[in-house]
């Protein structure tokens, strides 16, 4: 098969651009470049907003070895996004909180979501985008059959 139509190919190249191209959006908002890049940490900190999260969940749930994730928050801490609170029952714990920044952060980066998707269907029939959405959802149902 040539690599052009290799579909696990064509994956790679698509999931590459997006995050070039979404990583461009980013930084008209800041110029850290490892906040830019690593900003779904700050969307799963969102979703949790009303659950604690501490530096080990993190580092389990992105599968990140602790020094980089420290070097991630450090990065979020510098800009203002999160900040580290103490908790009352182990003063060794200290649970990881969005700040205002950081949730106009989120704010702005969903907002990019939609303008980078907005972009990539741009004169793209709405049937061949339900045809793309149902093969999809096929592939990925394939690959869970399996595991």
């Amino acid at each position: 098969m040539e690599e052009q139509q290799n579909i696990m190919y064509q994956l790679h190249l698509i999931g590459r651009e997006i995050k070039q191209e979404f990583a461009k959006l980013q930084l008209e908002y800041i110029d850290d470049r490892t906040v830019a890049t690593h900003g779904w940490i700050i969307g799963y900190l969102y979703e949790q907003r009303d659950h604690d999260v501490y530096q080990k969940d993190l580092e389990r749930k992105f599968h990140m070895a602790p020094s980089t994730m420290t070097t991630i928050l450090q990065s979020y801490e510098h800009v203002g996004y999160i900040q580290r609170v103490s908790v009352s029952h182990d003063a060794r714990l200290k649970k990881i909180a969005l700040t205002e920044a950081g949730l106009q952060f989120q704010k702005n980066s969903m907002e990019n979501f939609k303008r980078l998707e907005q972009r990539m269907l741009e004169q793209i029939p709405a049937e061949d985008i339900e045809v793309f959405q149902r093969v999809f959802a096929q592939m990925i149902d394939n690959l869970k059959e399996e595991s």
